[in-house]
């Protein structure tokens, strides 16, 4: 569940291009809160950012609520 931002860490662009191509019709999209060893470094702010900075336009955040030490973001194609 964690693949976009290592995408995104080997070619710029790349987890919108992911996103864009995927053809279902909604989406759930997690990233972590919390660093492996438990601290909370900002990672929930600087992923909520950045996914919704590159979100493609054929996108709509439904909801986005966190679970334990995950952000979830369910999402529906336009």
């Amino acid at each position: 569940m964690k693949l976009l931002p290592v995408l995104e860490a080997q070619k710029t662009g790349r987890a919108a291009e992911l996103l864009a191509s995927l053809r279902a019709p909604r989406l759930v999209v997690t990233f972590p809160t919390r660093t492996l060893g438990g601290r909370g470094v900002g990672m929930e702010k600087h992923y909520a950012d950045w996914f919704e900075r590159i979100l493609p336009d054929t996108l709509t955040i439904r909801d986005r609520f966190t679970v334990s030490d995950e952000l979830v973001y369910l999402v529906e194609r336009t």
